[in-house]
C-alpha cells in the first residue's frame, strides 16, 4: 500500500556519495525570466517583483545553512519546482533565478561552480516552493576521472 504524503509531500533525499556534503535548500517559485526585468535607457533593471523575491530568496539560503565561507568548489544541483496550480510554465525561465540565490545567499561563491543540473516539473500542491539538493562534489574524486 502507497505510504500516504504530509502536506509537504515528504521527499526522499538521497544520501551524498562518501565526501559529499549535501544541503538541501527549500524557496519560493522565483518569478519568470519574464518578470524579471524592465528596460531602462542604456540597461535593464530588476523590477520590484524580482528584487523582492532576490531579496527573500537570499535570506532563506543563509537560513538554511551554516557555512561561514561559501563552497569554491564543483557543484551537482537537483530542483523540483511544485507549483500552485496547474498552469503551464517554462522550467527554464525559473532556473537562473534559484541558482543565481545559491549564490547570493553565500552557500557557493559563484554559480559557474555548477556542473550537473537536474530539474523537474512537480504535480501542483497548496504549498508551492522550490526545493533544492545542492551536492559539493568531492574534489579528489573529480580529479581522478
Amino acid at each position: 500500500a502507497p505510504k500516504p504524503a504530509s502536506s509537504l509531500e515528504q521527499e526522499q533525499i538521497p544520501k551524498p556519495a562518501l565526501g559529499n556534503t549535501l544541503f538541501s535548500i527549500v524557496l519560493p517559485i522565483p518569478p519568470s525570466v519574464n518578470n524579471m526585468y524592465t528596460l531602462g535607457v542604456k540597461r535593464k533593471f530588476l523590477t520590484p517583483l524580482a528584487r523582492a523575491w532576490k531579496n527573500q530568496a537570499k535570506l532563506k539560503v543563509r537560513q538554511q545553512h551554516k557555512l561561514k565561507d561559501p563552497h569554491t568548489g564543483a557543484v551537482s544541483v537537483d530542483i523540483a519546482i511544485h507549483p500552485a496550480n496547474k498552469r503551464r510554465f517554462d522550467l527554464d525561465n525559473r532556473l537562473k533565478c534559484l541558482l543565481d540565490a545559491l549564490m547570493d545567499g553565500g552557500l557557493i561563491a559563484d554559480d559557474n561552480q555548477i556542473v550537473d543540473i537536474h530539474i523537474v516539473k512537480k504535480q501542483s500542491c497548496a504549498h508551492a516552493r522550490a526545493t533544492m539538493l545542492v551536492i559539493f562534489q568531492d574534489e579528489t574524486k573529480e580529479s581522478a576521472l
